[in-house]
């Protein structure tokens, strides 16, 4: 009598053990997606900060600092792109190559960077973003070539 409860006790144990394993994963997966929301928000906020202190420098009237902040922070923001990319599939990739394309191919500081003997200063993370732009844009060329 005894071992006619033993295989309805361990499959009801085997059941509940699975429904609390699959209960525990779906919960620690809830918890990672408000963690990685947490975070792109305060990245959003920390964003529209900088941008914000650049806009009131420029209405105090020091115009270059705020086109050096501003330009940083655009560089900051191809960087992180390029970053993600990393885990991205292939189509997203290939949008992402024409959009930085496009950049290289309308953005001021890539132009100044371009031209010989400019002079001026620039950061690492500027160089960083002018070596993925110009990547891009030599992609895009061999590309028509071909």
């Amino acid at each position: 009598m005894t071992m006619d409860w033993v295989i309805p006790f361990v499959g009801i144990a085997v059941l509940t053990g699975g429904l609390m394993a699959g209960r525990a994963y779906f919960e620690a997966e809830r918890e990672t997606r408000a963690h990685e929301a947490n975070s792109v928000m305060l990245e959003r906020l920390f964003l529209g900060q900088k941008l914000n202190t650049a806009l009131k420098s420029m209405r105090g009237g020091d115009v270059q600092g705020a086109a050096r902040e501003l330009e940083a922070l655009f560089c900051q923001s191809i960087l992180r792109a390029s970053e993600e990319l990393t885990s991205a599939d292939a189509q997203t990739r290939m949008n992402a190559a024409e959009a930085f394309r496009r950049i290289a191919l309308t953005w001021p500081g890539f132009a100044r960077a371009e031209g010989a003997g400019s002079g001026e200063e620039r950061t690492d993370n500027e160089l960083a973003a002018e070596r993925i732009l110009r990547k891009a844009l030599g992609s895009a060329q061999t590309a028509q070539v071909r």
